[in-house]
């Protein structure tokens, strides 16, 4: 099945062609990007979470550092896919590098936040990261961003 076929949702010519011309622009490897995610931003939101370092506490700092972690996300997609680096092991590694900030932010919002939604948004999660280890699920399944 030809990969417009097999699209949850149509994707425009326009984005498309947008995307290609983004990926052959970013010099970096995607593996890189990934990287940064787990490198530079994990530990930001650490100690932003925290309030090891208050500077780094205020929302002026953690949403556009989240911005730039969404960004990073998207793009190392966008690359891998654009350049032709695509790989199983750059796919596993670029949801392994998500887990560390997602936990995080779970572990924070634990006091404010209703146990139950959270426990399933996790579950949900960590069942889709299985599915998709077995085979079962695809990167085009957007189910898992929507519900983050």
């Amino acid at each position: 099945m030809a990969e417009a076929e097999r699209r949850l949702v149509h994707k425009p010519r326009w984005l498309i062609d947008f995307e290609a011309a983004l990926a052959h622009a970013i010099p970096v490897h995607p593996h890189l990007l990934s990287a940064a995610k787990l490198l530079l931003l994990t530990p930001l939101f650490y100690l932003g979470l925290s309030e090891s370092v208050p500077e780094l506490a205020s929302p002026w700092v953690l949403l556009p550092a989240f911005g730039v972690f969404a960004a990073l996300d998207y793009l190392d997609g966008v690359v891998a896919r654009g350049r032709g680096l695509e790989s199983g092991f750059g796919r596993v590694f670029d949801r392994v590098t998500d887990y560390p900030v997602l936990l995080l932010f779970a572990a924070y919002a634990y006091a404010s936040v209703p146990r139950l939604p959270l426990a399933l948004k996790l579950g949900c999660d960590v069942l889709l990261f299985v599915l998709f280890l077995l085979g079962r699920g695809s990167m085009e399944n957007r189910l898992r961003t929507t519900l983050s």
